[in-house]
């Protein structure tokens, strides 16, 4: 069955994706986007985040699914209080909007940051209690409890998906600077550190979202959607540098001093980061649901970076 979807962040990292998917399944896939419209363009709704509120509600009366994807990232805007009404304040007046357009699905991209984490010593699960700490992380989570909260009462099916870090060709953020690092035949000191960290290919995020569209998976409201087996900062490096022909170079240097050096710099969260264990435990089976392709080692998307993507 052919579904008209609605999709916000169609230009960005995990939108660009998104699209692609249904489109291969052929859906029809209405982008929200700021740029102008041109007449032609009847696949393209003029929406700013910064500017919810003059969204027609009556331009989405024949949406079935409406996917949420974009967002201001915390790199992005240094204004906690933009990143507050961006993120959050917008998606509720678009929720509304879509309560009031009798759109029965709604998918939204949320993070794993909500629980506050750096790093941690257990496998974090859907049980543990969120504890966000970022701007970012916050305006996420108070968007989340809207669309709970709002969805009971009006009988509207989402999905909320926390996300770990998510990598892929043009990857920003983190994932992003790790593979620029990686390009580089700079020594780097990783041997040895076999540190466990959650992650999710872009092109299986993009499958998920697909999947809850079409009923495969069923929208059930928050998920953790995470590869099944985290990555080290080691493995990483060096499997990047391997694909492209290069020597690992990586040289060891104990944890303990590369806390101690990296915290009298200021750059704690960049030690935990790199070097300390955050583990998460997916909701979904991904691979039974056939959301993995047959390639989603982060190095395997070395190589595949044709132009910078918005965030």
């Amino acid at each position: 069955m052919t579904l008209n979807i609605a999709l916000t962040g169609a230009s960005g990292f995990c939108g660009t994706s998104i699209l692609e998917k249904c489109q291969n399944a052929q859906h029809n896939v209405f982008r929200l986007q700021r740029d102008p419209v041109r007449d032609q363009e009847e696949d393209v709704i003029h929406f700013d985040l910064s500017d919810v509120s003059n969204l027609d509600s009556d331009k989405l009366k024949h949406i079935d699914v409406f996917i949420h994807a974009a967002a201001v990232a915390h790199n992005k805007c240094n204004d906690s209080s933009e990143i507050l009404r961006l993120n959050y304040e917008a998606t509720k007046i678009l929720f509304n909007k879509c309560l009031e357009a009798g759109i029965k699905k709604f998918i939204f991209l949320s993070t794993i940051g909500v629980y506050g984490k750096n790093s941690s010593n257990h496998v974090i699960s859907i049980e543990d209690s969120e504890n966000p700490t970022s701007v970012y992380a916050r305006s996420k989570y108070n968007a989340e409890n809207y669309i709970l909260s709002h969805s009971n009462i009006n009988g509207i099916n989402v999905s909320l998906l926390r996300l770990p870090l998510v990598y892929g060709a043009d990857a920003p953020g983190n994932f992003g600077l790790l593979s620029k690092i990686s390009k580089t035949s700079v020594p780097l000191p990783f041997a040895g550190i076999k540190n466990k960290r959650s992650m999710i290919a872009v092109d299986t995020v993009a499958n998920l979202v697909v999947k809850i569209c079409e009923d495969v998976i069923e929208a059930r409201g928050i998920e953790i959607a995470a590869d099944s087996i985290p990555y080290s900062s080691q493995e990483l490096i060096a499997g990047i540098r391997s694909k492209l022909g290069k020597k690992k170079r990586l040289f060891y240097v104990p944890k303990s001093v590369m806390k101690f050096a990296l915290a009298v710099v200021g750059s704690s969260k960049i030690y935990d980061q790199l070097y300390e264990d955050l583990e998460f435990r997916s909701t979904i089976d991904l691979e039974a649901s056939g959301c993995v392709d047959a390639q989603t080692s982060p190095a395997d998307y070395i190589g595949r970076e044709n132009s910078n993507t918005e965030n």
